[in-house]
Parts: C-alpha cells; structure tokens; sequence
C-alpha cells in the first residue's frame, strides 16, 4: 500500500504540473494570437484609411488643376467661389502670381492674414512644377494648416500657382476618420513627414509631435506603445503613398487584457476540474488493478525516456487488454510523429530545403570527412536576393514567398535538393563537395542566369569560396564568403569569389 501511495501522490503531482504547463502554454498562445490579431487589423485599418486619405487629396488636386488650367476662373471671384464650393474640405483657394502676391482669394478670407506667401515651401515647390502637400504650418492666429498647391502653366513656364489651404483644427479631415470605431476607446492619429499630428481626435493634439513617430521605423507595421496618458495602445501605423504621411490606429490594450483573463480563468476552472475528475477515476482503477498498473508505469517510463516498446496484450487480463491496445497505438503514433518531427526539423517549412540547423550539422559532417581524408575540398557560395525587400513591401508577403519559392527552386535543380540551405529571410547558402573553382563558376553563374530570368525584378548575389587544402575549420570559409558576398551586394546580380 505504501507503494500505492507514492503513485497516488505522483499521479497527482504530475496531475498538477500538467495543469500549469497547459495553462502557461495556452496564456503564451493565447497572448501572442489575441495580439497579432489586433496589431494586424489595426494595421490594416491604417492602410484602408491611408486608401481615403489620398481619394480626399487626389480629389482636391484635380479641382485646383482645373483652375490652374483656366484662366478664366483664376481671375473671376464668383466662378472660383462656385468651384471652391465643390472642394468644402479647403477653407481657402488663393491664386498667387509669380511672386507670391494672393491675386485672388475664395473661401474664409478672414484666414488670409498676409498678401504674400512666397516664403511658404508650398509656393516654393509649385513654383518649381510640382504639385505639392504641405507639412503643418501655424499662422499668426494660431492657426493649423496644411496647403495643396499646383503650378499655373502659361507657354510651358511656371506663371503662378494655385493653393487650397486645408485648416486641421475644425472638422475638415474629421469628415474622413471621425465615427471610425476601433474598440472602445479606439482612434486615428495623422502625422505629417515631420511627425507633426495633423489630425486628432483631441483637437489640442494637432500640430504637435506624435509620441510614436521616431519609434516607427518602416513603412508600414504595427507595434504596442504608451500614449501621452501612458495607456499602452495596440499601434498599427502605414505611411501614406505620395505624400509620406504616417496613419496610426490606435485601440487601448486594457479591455482585451480584461477579456482574455476572463478566458484564462474559465480555462484554468475547467483544467482543474477534469484533471481532479481524472485524478479520481486513477485512484479508484489503480485500486482495483495495482501489479498490472506497474507494469503499465514501467512501460510509459520507458516511453518516456524514447523507448517505444510494444507490450503484448495477450498477456493481461481482459480489463487491461483495451488500455494495452491504446497504450500500443500510442506507441505507433509517437514513433511515427518521432520520425516526421526529426525529418521536419532540418527543413524550411516555406521553400522546402534545409534550414540552418541541418546547415551547422552538414559542417560538422565535412569537417570530420576532410580531415579522415574522405573529400579534399569544400565550395560554399552564400546568395543573396537583391531587391527582395523592395518587391515585398511593394507587392506584398504572399508574393515576396513565392519569390522565395521559386528561388529555391532554381538553386535545387542547379546544384541538386543536398547542396541546398535556407539560413532566414532572402539568405540562401550552397555546400558542394569535391568541386572545381570552374564547376563553381559554371554553377554559380547559371544560377545567377536563371534568377535574372525567372524571378521577374529580382537578382541574385553571390559570394563564393573554396576551400584550401586540408582545410578543416568551416567557420573562416564562411566568413570568406561573407564577404566576397558583400561585394556582390554593392553591384548586384553579380559574383564574386573569395581570396583564400
């Protein structure tokens, strides 16, 4: 009985500690979903609410061309009111001469404190011919704007410009991002290239620096920060095309926390329930059959120690032989998903060749077969694609893995499915044995054809190597073609071999 005991006492512990690992790992789980989830819609909100925010601008571009395009509006008051009615998001349409001079003013006039303008940088750049958005700008009012200027072309000059002045502190971009819900609490933030806000949902915000701006280091992503309050936010961010300016969703982190303890606190009940329901069902069965159980024990812990043992089940009684039956099957699965599971490991799950860690075993591997005299040499070529990120961000993720896809492919059918690495992101490496500086020539460079060819924009480069004689160290052969691959990148779709 005393034997009983201790294996009551362990089924319990191990019971408990089932318990806690299941729960840990479906909080971890949980968290990291719950919050991918949300960064990525927010970060997609900003990218449909960039989408509106160029619509908006393209819309008022198109009726300040047409006045620059006419002269007859640029000198008629009451035409260019009936055209300004048309764009109600600018408050103001000046027509400014070449010099700066407001010829004529549409709109709410009382917001024109100057006559000239020609300091403003969007008189500046319209006068250059170049349509032109404004960063935020303050007048003496205190007032925040940003201006849309276009040139007035006469005989293929610039003759003077024409500018819509856009005030942000009333409702003019509200009418675009205001009633948007994102979770309670949720708003839109709008910074121009400088990080100055430009639109707000706390009007006292606008024409100040964004919190985050300096911390967003891409185009377009998402990240969790503190606002000015210090509540941490779910941030998805996209820079705006055309005019650069950033696009911040924000939703408060605090609701979700709360739910999703709620979910945690369910999970946790329900665990601890079914395990003590389990625990007790275990105590009344090892009561009733303890010798057959020990041996039941002895195999598991063979088991676990990755030995799968079949137990014949012929040998025990007709209430052991199901639990046998099942514990066999489990054998066969475990051996089975053993074996997928150390197959797995050493591939890409993306491109479908070998991944780093079967890379640092392949070295461990030619080390020894160099130095037991199996093999004389070694070539390793790190490649590398060029413009990769640049297509990504372009086009998207589903095309930059495609990229990725058809990429290995070429390097497998050229230097064959063993020779084949994926290190991480667009870093690709190749390990041929027993080869020729001219076989890694002629490869490398079909491989570099074949890219150029089928990649559609992208190129590959290339950094090779070939190992001196005797050579049984991996690590400054791979540092050799480190760098000769750093040359390549500075010409790209070229190759370049190491000195050694």
């Amino acid at each position: 009985m005393a034997f009983l005991r201790k294996l009551v006492l362990l089924l319990s512990f191990i019971i408990f500690m089932s318990c806690i690992i299941q729960f840990m790992i479906f909080d971890k789980v949980f968290v990291k979903n719950i919050d991918a989830l949300f960064l990525e819609t927010n970060e997609q909100a900003a990218k449909n609410m960039s989408g509106q925010l160029v619509e908006n601008f393209n819309k008022i571009e198109a009726a300040l061309k047409g006045v620059a395009a006419d002269a007859t509006i640029r000198e008629n008051g009451k035409m260019l009111d009936k055209i300004n009615s048309f764009i109600p998001e600018v408050d103001v349409v000046l027509v400014l001469n070449e010099k700066g001079d407001i010829v004529l003013a549409s709109g709410n006039k009382e917001e024109i404190p100057v006559t000239n303008v020609s300091g403003r940088e969007y008189f500046y750049q319209a006068m250059q011919g170049e349509t032109y958005i404004s960063d935020v700008y303050e007048t003496v009012s205190g007032n925040k704007f940003v201006a849309v200027s276009v040139p007035v072309l006469k005989d293929g000059k610039v003759s003077g410009v024409v500018a819509g002045i856009v005030r942000l502190d009333n409702s003019t971009l509200g009418g675009l991002f205001d009633n948007k819900i994102f979770g309670r609490d949720g708003y839109i933030s709008v910074a121009d290239r400088q990080g100055n806000i430009v639109y707000h949902h706390d009007k006292q915000r606008i024409g100040k620096k964004s919190l985050v701006f300096n911390s967003l280091e891409k185009s377009n992503g998402s990240e969790i920060a503190k606002d000015l309050l210090g509540i941490e936010q779910f941030v998805g961010y996209y820079k705006v095309e055309k005019i650069g300016w950033i696009i911040t969703v924000n939703t408060p982190t605090e609701v979700i926390k709360a739910n999703r303890n709620i979910i945690m606190y369910e999970r946790l009940l329900l665990s601890v329930t079914g395990s003590i329901i389990f625990l007790i069902f275990a105590i009344y069965t090892i009561k009733q059959y303890t010798k057959p159980l020990e041996q039941l024990v002895d195999a598991f812990n063979r088991t676990k120690a990755g030995s799968y043992m079949k137990l014949d089940e012929k040998k025990y009684n007709q209430e052991f032989q199901k639990i046998v039956h099942v514990y066999n099957k489990m054998v066969q699965r475990l051996e089975k998903d053993y074996k997928s599971l150390a197959e797995e490991a050493n591939l890409d799950g993306l491109t479908g060749v070998y991944n780093r860690r079967a890379f640092d075993q392949l070295c461990s591997i030619v080390c020894k077969e160099i130095e037991d005299g199996y093999i004389e040499s070694v070539g390793l070529c790190l490649l590398d694609l060029d413009r990769f990120k640049e297509m990504n961000d372009q086009y998207g993720h589903l095309y930059g893995d495609e990229l990725l896809r058809s990429f290995a492919q070429v390097l497998r059918k050229v230097a064959g499915d063993e020779a084949v690495f994926r290190f991480g992101g667009d870093e690709f490496a190749i390990v041929l044995r027993d080869v020729s500086v001219e076989e890694l020539q002629s490869i490398t460079e079909e491989i570099r054809a074949k890219a150029e060819a089928k990649l559609h924009g992208c190129t590959t480069s290339i950094g090779v190597v070939l190992s001196s004689e005797n050579a049984i160290n991996m690590e400054p052969l791979f540092d050799a073609a480190d760098r000769a691959l750093y040359c390549s990148k500075k010409e790209r779709n070229c190759i370049t071999f190491a000195k050694r």
